[in-house]
């Protein structure tokens, strides 16, 4: 082992918060069904930069801008790579590549999945809190108090 750790690829949802940011939209107008210029341009995009930047297919990437199909997908692609909005395309590279913005995402997705950890846990606990009550109850104990604790 040589202790270089490899490079993580990035998720369609951290291509897709970055290029909200880029382009000043929000992730919802990027999903949403909206064509308005401001929104749609952003949206291919960040589809293109998702097929290129991810092991994402066609139809993944589709399903991930709001159900939309991987027709779609593959014109923003196309369109992309044809030379149409190269410029953004390059500039929302750019931003994915900075080792201070891979270093927050690397960060947010740690945190994203310590959260989750951390609520499968809970979930495991109330299901094991509530075992033990059905337990108790199946037995036959009831709750009694003694000067106002229970036991």
């Amino acid at each position: 082992m040589t202790g270089a750790e490899p490079e993580q690829r990035l998720t369609l949802a951290e291509i897709t918060n970055a290029a909200a940011i880029l382009f000043d939209v929000t992730v919802e107008e990027l999903k949403a069904s909206t064509r308005v210029r401001r929104v749609a341009y952003p949206r291919q995009v960040a589809m293109a930069v998702c097929r290129e930047l991810t092991d994402a297919s066609f139809p993944k990437i589709g399903w991930h801008f709001g159900d939309r199909d991987h027709t779609t997908v593959l014109y923003a692609y196309r369109k992309v790579s044809r030379g149409a909005l190269s410029e953004q395309a390059n500039s929302l590279r750019a931003l994915l590549t900075r080792p201070d913005v891979r270093a927050h995402l690397t960060a947010d997705r740690e945190r994203k999945r310590l959260e989750a950890v951390a609520a499968a846990e809970k979930a495991q606990a109330d299901r094991l809190i509530r075992q033990l009550v059905r337990a108790r109850i199946a037995s036959g104990f009831h709750a009694a108090t003694t000067s106002g604790v229970v036991l």
